[in-house]
């Protein structure tokens, strides 16, 4: 009887470690890191978009919501949010969609920067040269189960098949070589380069405004995911030399959110309108739909 007791105990504790142990795997969130040191920045195949893509509000990235010393320029971009719904929704026949309300952090996260910066979400990868200080990752994190649970309700409600979630936040990335004559640029997404001065230090990164998103089943699997630089802020080569760096100021973000244009596109598309819709075409796989340089089609 004594040992029946004691095996009956052990079982019992061994139910409660099994479900215990459950409940935090089934509330585990999966993620992955690509090393990103060249331009287009993506993870993940391109599908053939079948069925209806849905469209959901853009948001902040997740670190602008978390960084309180970012409030005055996170309400600087405040405007640029709805620019994106607004624009966005007009592209690839696109369905947008009504907010969602649940926390950003459960959302899915796409970070796209300096592995090294310090709102980073991950660490140097193996695949990388561990040497080199100028390591950029394209990182993602899937969407927690509520989310998903939320998505799937609304993947039903709404008649979709995939959708498109895009935030806007800021980045860190670095200058690179661009030729054997010592020329130098910094890669801000797909066909979208800017020169450096010949005196930039390749290993000060640059303040970048970005949009990144992500692709997901009606499930809320991240079927691909992405980012688009839209203007940087390079921090001069004497500041770098003390480790100073330029940010993007809030006069800035408001000139690129009414003026900044790329004259390189035909029309010459606003700078952060150009990003959205290679974000949007590189998500969706129809490169139709990319916004590139004559002379590098």
């Amino acid at each position: 009887m004594k040992n029946n007791k004691w095996l009956t105990v052990a079982l019992i504790l061994s139910l409660a470690l099994i479900t215990s142990c459950a409940g935090i795997f089934s509330g585990m969130r999966s993620s992955s890191t690509k090393v990103m040191n060249k331009a287009p920045y993506y993870d993940g195949k391109k599908v053939a978009i079948t069925g209806q893509v849905g469209l959901l509000p853009a948001e902040f990235d997740v670190r602008l919501y978390k960084a309180f010393f970012e409030d005055e320029r996170k309400a600087a971009l405040e405007p640029l949010l709805d620019g994106i719904d607004a624009y966005a929704g007009k592209i690839a026949g696109l369905k947008p969609l009504t907010f969602i309300d649940l926390d950003p952090e459960k959302a899915p996260d796409v970070y796209m920067g300096n592995v090294d910066a310090f709102n980073s979400p991950t660490t140097r990868t193996s695949s990388g040269n561990e040497e080199d200080k100028t390591q950029m990752v394209l990182y993602r994190l899937a969407p927690s189960k509520a989310w998903k649970d939320s998505l799937l309700a609304r993947a039903a409600k709404e008649n979709v098949d995939y959708f498109l979630y895009i935030t806007v936040g800021f980045g860190e990335y670095f200058m690179r070589m661009k030729n054997l004559l010592g020329s130098k640029e910094l890669q801000l997404g797909t066909g979208n380069s800017e020169p450096s001065k010949w005196l930039s230090d390749l290993d000060a990164p640059a303040d970048v405004l970005q949009v990144t998103g992500a692709l997901l089943d009606k499930n809320g699997k991240i079927v691909r995911c992405g980012a688009e630089g839209i203007i940087a802020k390079k921090t001069g080569f004497l500041k770098s030399l003390v480790d100073i760096r330029d940010l993007i100021s809030d006069e800035e973000i408001a000139h690129v959110i009414n003026q900044d244009r790329r004259t390189d596109l035909t029309g010459e598309p606003l700078k952060w309108e150009a990003a959205v819709q290679n974000l949007v075409a590189q998500l969706l796989g129809d490169d139709k739909l990319l916004l590139i340089p004559q002379g590098e089609k």
